[in-house]
């Protein structure tokens, strides 16, 4: 008796559960459910300089200069009538165009010399590969300091660079001071590129959908 009485309790509860997964699969049948996802994807512009020159009278005698994330520096001892032309290849290695506008100047400048420099940019191009080939002797490759700037004609910024695109950049420094005794001290001034870029140029949405279908 004991034995029938059990077995009707576990009938009885099993019944229900066997039920539910039943009642879900008829609902899902019978009823359309869909679900649609956005993704953001934000990319990120990516200049690099490919490759830098500081020419100068003085070159490394006085100039010292090295390159750490794409941030070029020189250091140097400075003096009335000193100074030098920096060069720099900048290339987009993103995947979309890029604003490019004149360097920002960061200077570290413990005797307030920087306000008797001057500074004068060029740039030139944009160019993609082919086009860099044929004016690279003109506006890059075996250029001397008495020779600068280039005999071509620059672009006014701001410039637009798209992707695997280069542009050269050349700038002058000079130091002029308005006194007129010997003036000589040392100076670092850390030259970067600025890139500006909307919003709408950094991101793009993507959506995906799946769904189940009712019955025909």
């Amino acid at each position: 008796m004991q034995r029938t009485t059990n077995i009707r309790l576990i009938t009885i509860l099993l019944i229900p559960m066997l039920l539910i997964p039943v009642a879900s699969l008829v609902y899902a049948h019978f009823t359309d459910s869909v679900e649609k996802k956005y993704k953001i994807h934000v990319k990120f512009p990516v200049i690099e300089i490919g490759s830098y020159k500081v020419l100068s009278k003085w070159d490394d005698r006085l100039i010292k200069k090295w390159l750490v994330d794409d941030t070029l520096t020189i250091q140097t001892k400075v003096f009335p009538g000193w100074y030098a032309w920096i060069g720099l290849v900048l290339h987009n290695a993103g995947d979309q165009p890029v604003t490019i506008c004149e360097p920002t100047y960061t200077v570290y400048d413990p005797n307030n010399v920087w306000q008797y420099f001057t500074h004068t940019e060029y740039l030139y191009g944009p160019y993609d590969k082919g086009e860099f080939a044929t004016a690279d002797p003109m506006v890059w490759d075996g250029l001397k300091w008495w020779q600068l700037p280039p005999d071509a004609v620059p672009t006014p910024p701001p410039v637009v660079l798209d992707p695997s695109h280069k542009l050269i950049l050349w700038v002058k420094l000079k130091f002029s001071p308005t006194i007129s005794t010997s003036y000589t001290c040392e100076f670092t001034i850390k030259i970067s590129i600025s890139v500006p870029c909307t919003p709408d140029d950094m991101t793009e949405a993507s959506s995906w959908t799946w769904g189940k279908l009712g019955p025909d």
